[in-house]
């Protein structure tokens, strides 16, 4: 499964990232666009 994000700012990212740190996906799982 892929995890889409579009224009997810700092909050965004912050979310992300502490996702990935607790393994609910992986980094190759996220694909973000940010105009």
């Amino acid at each position: 499964m892929t995890i889409g994000l579009i224009g997810c700012g700092k909050m965004g990212s912050a979310l992300t990232l502490g996702a990935i740190k607790k393994g609910v996906f992986e980094s190759h799982q996220v694909l973000a666009y940010d105009p």
